[in-house]
């Protein structure tokens, strides 16, 4: 196309007074569209029922997974003495060696494993089973002077739970049968 004067525009210009198109569009951007669309109201019932439905079940499953997740950190052990297998009393102390069960009262499984130190001590670790029980190997000793009163005793465990985590549990055992028995016995008599 020619210019006003007759001559060809350079090259590289482009002239603005001149359009190919008749009727001339303006880009229309997201969200105009998204304002302009026009929903029924069954379909916004539609959307609410399927969007409350979602979140329910993502609500039922946060509650599962913090469900999991408490019972896995969870701990309830028994401790008793079991069997007795030697005792020796002097200096007004007694010295007994044998074994104590622990029963696991937890929903999950755990591992637990005794410090060997102070006055009661338990060795070895072992996985008890929940609702199940293991026998641990133990030694105690008892100064004659506190006396039998000062029942019942505390033990630290450690256990490690489902989730991983290392824990110390403080449980009381009461010493009852043969081993209630010789501490009294060890303890009247003159050493």
């Amino acid at each position: 196309m020619d210019g006003p004067d007759g001559q060809a525009p350079p090259s590289g210009h482009i002239d603005l007074d001149l359009s190919d198109d008749p009727l001339p569009r303006r880009p229309v951007g997201l969200r105009r569209r998204w304002t302009s669309l026009r929903v029924s109201a069954s379909g916004v019932v539609v959307l609410v029922l399927i969007g409350g439905l979602i979140g329910a079940a993502l609500g039922r499953a946060w509650a599962r997974w913090e469900q999991r997740k408490l019972e896995s950190a969870r701990v309830s052990l028994f401790v008793a003495v079991a069997d007795l297998s030697t005792t020796t009393g002097s200096n007004g102390r007694v010295s007994m060696e044998g074994s104590v069960a622990v029963a696991n009262g937890g929903p999950l499984p755990v591992e637990v494993s005794g410090p060997a130190s102070g006055d009661f001590r338990v060795w070895g670790q072992q996985r008890v089973a929940a609702g199940g029980a293991a026998r641990f190997p133990a030694n105690l000793t008892v100064v004659c002077a506190a006396g039998v009163e000062q029942q019942p005793l505390p033990l630290a465990l450690v256990v490690v739970t489902a989730d991983g985590v290392r824990r110390s549990v403080d449980v009381k055992v009461e010493l009852v049968g043969t081993w209630k028995e010789m501490v009294t016995q060890d303890c009247q008599s003159p050493s």
